[in-house]
């Protein structure tokens, strides 16, 4: 009875609405679906709508965009660490009241980039990308579309390649908030915290301690088919610190991304985490 614990909509930077992923995850015999679209829960009654047209456990959820700074002496961008907030309520709370800064951070930084592009010789329409603003929160993805539609690029990924990637020409720094921060936030909204793709950005031994102090709940795999040995070391950490090691796909309906249902994580382990959703710290 598995469940995919990332996923994200058009409410984000994903290809599909609500209705299209929940039929997708039932047609992969799936049970349970988060979609968890970054620094935003706008889809919330949508995504629980089309949930429970579907029949499948809907599980309220967020990717939170934060930062890390470059070790003192050390030159270049913040390095990025996401963290998924599963079973987080979306009333006024210092969650929700961030997500509103957030996103109106995130429509700045992708004008600003689009900009740049074309201060380089773009031709990035800026009115048609800040007209997406009104329903998804913007991101990179959505720039790097701009690029393609404008012919300054030819696909997606050599937009992030050539412009978009962290110290490219046309890179904004997010000023996000910090992964402290966000499992913080994520614990006063009642939810449970998790590391997303923990081989991406700067997370050492030393910042891990500090998010399992702040409540971390667990700690998403690397996947097994592609990093066999950072799953098989990631999966020790969790077990050492009592950490709840989840299976997802992080889909977002585009070629180069994980398919629905590619990887899950077991009932049992979704009950488990749904138990330390708000509860008390676990003593790792």
């Amino acid at each position: 009875m598995p469940a995919d614990l990332h996923t994200h909509t058009t409410y984000s930077d994903g290809l599909a609405g609500p209705y299209d992923l929940a039929r997708m995850a039932w047609a992969s015999g799936l049970t349970g679906l988060a979609i968890t679209d970054h620094d935003t829960v706008a889809h919330f009654e949508e995504s629980s709508q089309a949930c429970s047209t579907f029949g499948l456990e809907w599980i309220p959820g967020v990717e939170l965009s934060a930062e890390v700074p470059q070790p003192a002496g050390v030159d270049g961008p913040a390095m990025s660490v996401h963290v998924l907030g599963l079973w987080v309520r979306d009333d006024d709370n210092p969650l929700t009241r961030e997500l509103r800064r957030l996103r109106t951070a995130r429509r700045d930084r992708a004008v600003a980039m689009a900009q740049r592009v074309n201060q380089l010789g773009g031709a990035v329409d800026v009115e048609r990308l800040l007209g997406q603003a009104d329903r998804a929160t913007l991101g990179r993805p959505h720039v790097a579309r701009a690029m393609v539609l404008a012919g300054v690029v030819p696909t997606v990924g050599q937009a992030f390649k050539q412009y978009l990637r962290e110290g490219g020409p046309a890179y904004v720094p997010k000023g996000a908030l910090g992964p402290v921060q966000a499992v913080e936030l994520i614990r006063a909204a009642g939810g449970a915290a998790v590391l997303a793709h923990p081989t991406w950005g700067g997370v050492d031994s030393h910042l891990l301690d500090a998010m399992c102090t702040a409540g971390l709940a667990g700690i998403e795999s690397p996947r097994q088919a592609y990093e066999p040995e950072a799953a098989d070391a990631w999966a020790r950490t969790a077990a050492r610190r009592d950490l709840i090691l989840t299976c997802s796909s992080d889909f977002h309906g585009e070629a180069q991304s994980a398919s629905m249902g590619a990887d899950s994580t077991h009932d049992a382990m979704v009950s488990a985490l749904r138990f330390r959703a708000g509860g008390e710290l676990s003593q790792w």
